[in-house]
């Protein structure tokens, strides 16, 4: 009995007139948890004898500990985990939300018992155990104490405390909570994911980014996943799903550029209570995912626009919602401020530039040139363009979009989408020079990957589709090595790297080929695959690599024959540098943009040249700048022939003969010039 000894010997200290006098109802608080008082309850509707209130609040808290402990488990059993990992993983999510309602309920409980100069309310040994059992297990620990608080205040304290009371304080928190932040209770919190085939690449990154713009306007609560490929993968993540699910809590799951492919992911994803609208583009399977709602234009043969890039998608999908929206916000979304992202991430994922696609693309370029955006602005300005310079379909693809892309290729996408989303151009400028140091990065890596395939292909020439393997090849670069490979070649092409386990793979084809049916008549020996007729990733079993390569080879074999695909050029017209230097033709020539798949951009054949220069350039080498002067009127341009340093000798220079080009204003720096790109030449 030397604790009762020490409190009745300290108890004076804490008594009236005593030097802590002041602290009296805390003391007491303390005592009569430790030892049952001598005293029985004078007020409220409770027991009157000498089980305190404390005495049964503490039977009461014992009573929740099993329905508590199970909770606990639940939690992490709700995310996919056994056992006492489970149990393990729930106590630690639950635990803080605890902690953190005894201490502000009990805070403000002692707090006005001094005030007031009253015993301390026990009753809170039961309500702070009771709002965390009823709170979702994702809610922010912030959102645990206002409510908390907002109960013990309103619903115990301005009625005289425990007993006094008319409402329960538990449920009272609950529905403070409900009705303060709605979203985050009811579980209506969009989420949407950025997972696609190839990674977190330009036309899932602009997707996502389209869509967080359009929902944070209209003040919808949401969040974004843009997945690291090199963890994750291709598609709908399950683990990330799970986790997602325990700490946000299930809401509305919305997918950009993926989806569709994904039955077993989205099937999860309704089990842990998620609402899933599928956002995607690529080819349906034969089994459609059991979302709730799927967006994809190729689920319909008569679909007016069945070449949407997934931003398009995603863009008639906010299109659509936001008069919706306008309803709950009172504010309608000017659609067209976003139109800059969807040009992006069209152009960048090489659908046919028709229909819908070119007014969409059209427009947006138009966007981009404005560089209202700080992200595009500053991004343009580090790929050497004035940040309003005009930029043609061209420019986007091969110097734009390469530095969103090595975002999601070799570090964070989210670096690519906080860029774009940034209001300060202070950010956006330190993001894009982060985004072009990357991309520096990913051409030496894409190099050294090119080299060794280039040199297996070789090994292999009379394979009418290569699949080539390096084990240390990088994940992220495999696709654009694959694209070289096709126009190196003009045969399908897949590489594939290890990912643990298994094997990784992106393939690329030619027009004559449809890779996505290819891969379709191998699908018995993959693991997994997805796509388009011309791009598509696909994983497989390392032993079973050297089946792939027989069975994709044959497959090509009887579908184009038994001889390598020729590669033609069509010319559209022979055009002399007199019209090729004339600015008003090319202010022309670029009215037909933009140009890309189904709208390529017009060839012309020269008249003779002769060859005045030639200069290797690029980090490579790979590429050759000429100088050509025309016979006959002596007008002298500037041509330049990409990664074509292999093709075109050295000793070209003082040499007679024709381009196959077409022609355009660079804009460098600020600077307009006429520039010839080089498509074919040959020798006179």
């Amino acid at each position: 009995m030397g604790l009762r000894k020490f409190m009745d010997k300290i108890k004076p200290t804490f008594s009236k007139g005593g030097k802590l006098g002041f602290l009296e109802s805390t003391f007491d608080a303390f005592e009569t948890f430790l030892f049952v008082p001598n005293t029985t309850t004078s007020k409220g509707a409770h027991i009157r004898d000498c089980n305190d209130m404390k005495r049964t609040m503490i039977m009461v808290v014992a009573a929740l500990m099993p329905a508590f402990l199970f909770g606990c488990y639940n939690t992490g059993i709700q995310v996919g985990l056994e056992g006492f990992t489970a149990f393990f993983y729930g106590l630690v999510r639950v635990l803080p939300m605890v902690c953190v309602s005894y201490i502000v309920g009990l805070g403000i409980e002692f707090g006005f018992a001094q005030a007031r100069g009253h015993e301390v309310n026990e009753g809170f040994l039961v309500t702070g155990l009771l709002i965390p059992m009823i709170f979702p297990v994702s809610t922010p620990l912030w959102m645990v104490a206002l409510s908390t608080a907002f109960a013990v205040v309103f619903g115990k304290e301005v009625f005289g405390g425990t007993g006094m009371n008319v409402f329960n304080p538990a449920l009272l928190a609950r529905a403070f909570a409900f009705f303060a932040y709605t979203p985050s209770m009811s579980g209506e919190t969009v989420w949407y994911s950025d997972w696609t085939m190839m990674g977190a690449q330009v036309d899932g990154i602009t997707g996502a980014t389209l869509i967080l713009q359009t929902l944070r306007f209209h003040d919808v609560p949401s969040s974004v996943h843009l997945p690291d490929r090199r963890k994750e993968g291709y598609g709908l993540n399950i683990p990330e799903i799970e986790r997602l699910a325990a700490e946000e809590g299930p809401g509305v799951l919305l997918t950009v550029d993926c989806g569709i492919s994904d039955v077993k992911a989205v099937e999860r994803a309704r089990e842990l209570g998620f609402m899933v609208v599928v956002s995607d583009h690529h080819m349906p399977p034969a089994e459609l995912p059991p979302a709730h709602a799927i967006t994809n234009p190729r689920l319909s043969e008569d679909n007016p626009c069945p070449h949407l890039a997934g931003v398009g998608v995603a863009f008639f999908l906010m299109a659509a919602l936001n008069g919706r929206l306008e309803a709950m916000s009172g504010k309608r979304m000017d659609m067209r401020q976003v139109l800059d992202l969807v040009a992006l991430g069209t152009l960048a994922d090489m659908v046919s530039l028709t229909g819908q696609n070119r007014i969409l693309v059209k427009n947006g370029l138009l966007k981009i040139a404005e560089a209202k955006r700080p992200g595009l602005a500053e991004l343009k300005g580090a790929s050497g363009f004035s940040p309003v310079a005009a930029l043609g379909a061209g420019q986007v693809v091969f110097n734009l979009a390469p530095r969103i892309n090595a975002a999601g290729r070799l570090g964070s996408p989210t670096l690519a989408h906080d860029m774009l989303l940034t209001p300060s151009h202070d950010e956006a400028a330190k993001l894009a020079q982060t985004l072009t140091a990357l991309n520096d990065e990913r051409r030496a890596e894409e190099e050294r990957i090119y080299k060794e395939a280039i040199e297996q292909a070789e090994a292999n020439p009379k394979r009418l589709g290569f699949v080539l393997y390096g084990e240390d090849w990088h994940q992220g670069v495999i696709g654009i090595v694959a694209s070289r490979i096709v126009e190196a070649y003009y045969r399908p092409v897949l590489i594939l790297c290890s990912d643990g386990e298994t094997l990784k793979g992106s393939g690329r084809s030619v027009p004559e080929f449809d890779l996505h049916a290819g891969l379709t008549r191998c699908a018995d020996i993959l693991l997994g695959f997805g796509g388009h007729r011309q791009a598509a990733g696909l994983r497989i079993a390392p032993g079973r690599l050297d089946e792939l390569r027989e069975r994709f080879d044959a497959v090509i074999r009887e579908e184009l024959g038994e001889e390598p695909l020729t590669p033609s050029l069509k010319i559209d017209a022979e055009m002399p540098f007199s019209q090729a230097s004339d600015f008003t033709v090319l202010k022309g020539l670029e009215l037909l943009q933009p140009f890309g798949i189904g709208n390529p951009e017009p060839i012309f054949a020269s008249l003779p040249l002769r060859v005045k220069k030639r200069k290797a350039f690029g980090h490579s080498r790979e590429h050759v700048s000429l100088e050509v002067t025309e016979e006959g009127s002596g007008i002298t341009l500037q041509a330049k022939a990409w990664r074509q340093a292999d093709q075109i000798p050295e000793n070209i220079q003082g040499q007679r003969i024709r381009l196959a080009y077409t022609p355009g204003i660079n804009a460098y720096n600020g600077i307009a010039s006429v520039e010839l790109r080089v498509r074919d030449w040959e020798a006179l």
